[in-house]
């Protein structure tokens, strides 16, 4: 929520219960918006455990397969 609407928020509650609706809907509002990030969030940190996951891996069994200057250097090798 914007320092703007936090403003507003609060001169609505100043002015009592019969704003009440309008300050249900920016809560709403603000909820919605903040389930909407957590979404991109749970998005990244399953990115991020996959991530993680590959390099735990690769630590483990030491070969970096995706790494495209790996691919290019094996491209090389068998060229030769």
């Amino acid at each position: 929520m914007s320092l703007a609407d936090i403003k507003h928020y609060l001169e609505l509650c100043n002015q009592g219960n019969s704003t009440a609706e309008e300050r249900y809907n920016t809560i709403l509002k603000q909820k919605e918006k903040v389930e909407q990030e957590v979404i991109k969030m749970q998005n990244q940190v399953e990115l991020l455990k996959k991530k993680t996951d590959y390099y735990k891996e690769l630590l483990e069994y030491d070969g970096d397969y995706w790494n495209p200057i790996n691919c290019k250097a094996a491209s090389q090798d068998n060229k030769q």
